[in-house]
């Protein structure tokens, strides 16, 4: 096992971490909506654990923490979604923005966990499938409020493309 693979792995999803805790702040700015705000508050919480986690691991890998304070193209991208999203006001589109990019997210632990095995302890194994975890009940708390306006609508969901 190497540390510096180890360390490297960390701050990888420290960085996916950090560009999803932006982007949950820019969505509950975005949103009116009391429910999504309190939501959208509990997801940065927890992200915001996740980090000072890995964090912790990287320096005990004696890894250095990407700082998370750097603008890049990933929240840019999503506040230009958010913003033109909420000038049509879609409570729909915003849910399913944020549902796609906790499947993204989901997906890059998965990916990394399986792509270095070998360069994670135990622990670190069995911490980040905790993350996994965690990220699927978020990206299915997501999916659920969207169901929700589904069936609150009434649309045919025998219709398929």
């Amino acid at each position: 096992m190497s540390t510096q693979k180890s360390a490297a792995v960390l701050n990888s999803l420290l960085k996916v971490n950090g560009e999803r805790t932006k982007i949950f702040e820019t969505a509950k700015r975005a949103t009116k909506e009391n429910d999504l705000k309190m939501l959208f508050s509990e997801f940065i919480n927890l992200l915001e654990n996740f980090n000072n986690d890995l964090e912790k691991s990287i320096i005990k890998l004696n890894g250095i923490p990407l700082n998370l304070n750097s603008r890049n193209n990933v929240l840019f991208r999503f506040y230009s979604n958010v913003k033109s999203t909420f000038e049509h006001n879609s409570r729909e589109d915003l849910l399913n923005m944020l549902e796609y990019d906790e499947f993204v997210a989901m997906n890059k632990y998965r990916q990394s966990l399986s792509d270095n095995l070998n360069d994670l302890d135990y622990e670190l194994h069995s911490y980040l499938k905790t993350h996994i975890s965690m990220l699927q009940e978020r990206h299915d708390r997501i999916k659920e409020l969207g169901d929700q306006m589904l069936t609150s609508h009434n649309y045919d969901k025998s219709f398929t493309f």
